[in-house]
């Protein structure tokens, strides 16, 4: 989990015992202490390109949620880099309430993703 603010990292990692080991506050380390294959980028969208562009630097696969950016230029940018680097950029519309985030979100208040 990456959260930039701090107090922030830690109320939710253990309200949702996420080891801390697995709490960053920047990306960069966070990709780098976990090597995952893909990064679910959920931050505010006019930070979509900055977060996507590092993702895909270190060669993960994104699912961004939408908008893909607050503006045409960065999306296209987004797009256009994700070409570049061979790697899968999808868009997500938020299905919060659906059976299966549900049950993820449940798994993880649960203590049994980790």
């Amino acid at each position: 989990m990456v959260d930039i603010d701090r107090n922030n990292l830690i109320c939710i990692g253990q309200q949702y015992k996420i080891p801390e080991e697995q709490c960053f506050t920047s990306l960069a380390e966070g990709i780098k202490g976990t090597s995952p294959d893909a990064l679910l980028n959920a931050t505010p969208p006019q930070v979509h390109k900055t977060t996507s562009l590092i993702a895909l630097d270190a060669g993960l696969h994104i699912l961004v949620e939408k908008p893909l950016s607050d503006n045409i230029q960065d999306a296209q940018e987004i797009v256009t880099y994700a070409e570049k680097k061979n790697r899968k950029l999808m868009v997500s519309q938020n299905y919060r309430y659906r059976s299966q985030p549900r049950t993820i979100r449940k798994l993880i208040e649960e203590g049994g993703y980790w």
